[in-house]
């Protein structure tokens, strides 16, 4: 909220509205995301024991009167563009196919697995995850959706060559105003398939698509997914803030 609006019951009267909503819609569990500054003082560590928030925050403080519990912390970590890559791995059993904008009909399944592989795999501490499986129809009707956005999707996916099927993969979100960082989307590598330094494959080959004139690219970990957060740190991604999850029963 705008600071000249803060302390006049605005937050809290559209807090009130939206829980009633959740209610009258059946939802029993809230949880948000919330951003914070990197500060000094007092925390609250999150119970997977990594990473913390400021105790007397604002909003800290607006969620602890509500009930809300800290699930997890989240690392906002920034890539400053151009960069100097790392050595690209060797890819050895596994190609990759990439691509920009919507999803190719014959890469439509893999993708769907994928997805559903980020609300199984992904970290989630003690949040509820999405369970609404992702399939192929799903991932084209997000894509029609995205084809009216302002950004453009890049996307690079590995493939087990002798078999076909599907390893990992990752995303961009490009935004069309060059002064505006790069979002990195979900990345993900199946159970299958890690050991072979796919993460850091698939990272580097997608920003490698990436076209010249933006500042950054930004993107969010569990400060418990540290095999990734090593990956990130390895490629030269810094941490710029931290994300607090957040979750009560209404």
């Amino acid at each position: 909220m705008l600071t000249a609006f803060r302390r006049q019951g605005i937050g809290s009267a559209l807090y009130d509205t939206l829980v009633e909503m959740a209610r009258r819609d059946g939802k029993t569990v809230l949880q948000g995301y919330v951003p914070q500054k990197v500060t000094t003082g007092p925390v609250i560590n999150a119970p997977t024991g990594f990473g913390s928030v400021p105790r007397d925050s604002a909003s800290t403080r607006f969620l602890l009167a509500r009930g809300y519990v800290l699930e997890q912390v989240e690392r906002m970590s920034r890539l400053d563009l151009p960069f100097t890559p790392p050595p690209m791995p060797p890819l050895g059993e596994y190609h990759l196919e990439s691509w920009t904008g919507r999803t190719p009909v014959a890469f439509l399944d893999a993708i769907a697995l994928l997805r559903t592989g980020m609300q199984t795999d992904a970290p989630t501490a003690g949040l509820e995850p999405e369970t609404n499986p992702w399939t192929a129809e799903r991932v084209a009707e997000e894509d029609d959706g995205l084809e009216n956005s302002p950004r453009t999707a890049l996307t690079t996916l590995a493939v087990h060559t002798a078999t076909g099927a599907p390893a990992g993969f990752t995303e961009l979100a490009v935004p069309s105003s060059l002064d505006r960082p790069v979002a990195q989307g979900d990345t993900i590598v199946l159970r299958a398939h890690r050991g072979h330094r796919l993460g850091m494959i698939l990272k580097l080959a997608n920003l490698a698509l990436l076209p010249p004139g933006h500042p950054s690219v930004t993107t969010f970990n569990a400060e418990e997914n540290r095999h990734m957060l090593s990956v990130n740190e390895e490629i030269g991604f810094v941490a710029w803030g931290y994300e607090g999850a957040w979750r009560a029963e209404v």
